[in-house]
């Protein structure tokens, strides 16, 4: 491997190792870290999803019905509250407030909650592994332990946790870790 290719390599590492830190310490006053929101998610998705529940055999259905604006992607970005760089864990998908969020398979809920960044959240499991977060609720309308049918109602589009606006963030969680909700979700009408 050439020198300049092993020097970039190692400042890559170097940025990697050091860079949760560096974000921690220079968090905003009384700014909440999304990464405890997403630590708390995956211990819930950990301790109580059914590892025996067969995976959905459905496309994923859209999650805010009639609201097709990804306003902001999976993956990494400048935090937009934080100001700092960062997994986005979801989708953000742009819509009023009091818009419906709704269940993109059938599935029970695991987890109804009020988290600093993600305010409001409901979170289901769909067997097989997957899970889906739906965040920054106005209001919930289910309960742990409700099984809810594909394209039912969890709760309503809000700006509950830091948020510069109302949408909906929505998660895909796959044997435990985040992905891309995109793969899962049927892309037609979508926009960026």
């Amino acid at each position: 491997m050439p020198l300049v290719h092993r020097r970039r390599w190692l400042l890559a590492l170097v940025m990697v190792l050091t860079f949760p830190v560096a974000v921690w310490a220079a968090l905003p006053a009384g700014a909440a870290d999304p990464a405890q929101d997403v630590e708390e998610i995956a211990r819930w998705i950990r301790e109580r999803q059914d590892g025996a529940a067969p995976a959905p055999l459905l496309p994923c259905a859209w999650p805010a019905p009639g609201h097709a604006e990804v306003t902001s992607p999976f993956g990494y970005r400048l935090h937009p509250v934080l100001k700092r760089f960062r997994l986005h864990a979801g989708l953000d998908i742009g819509a009023p407030e009091g818009a419906a969020a709704a269940a993109c398979w059938d599935g029970v809920v695991i987890a109804v909650a009020e988290l600093p960044a993600y305010g409001r959240v409901v979170v289901l499991d769909h067997g097989g592994g997957l899970a889906t977060v739906y965040a920054h609720l106005s209001a919930v309308r289910v309960s742990e332990g409700d099984r809810v049918p594909q394209g039912d109602e969890v709760g309503w589009v809000g700006v509950t946790g830091q948020v510069t606006g109302p949408h909906l963030h929505f998660e895909v969680w796959l044997d435990g870790r985040p992905v891309d909700p995109l793969r899962f979700a049927d892309m037609a009408g979508l926009s960026y």
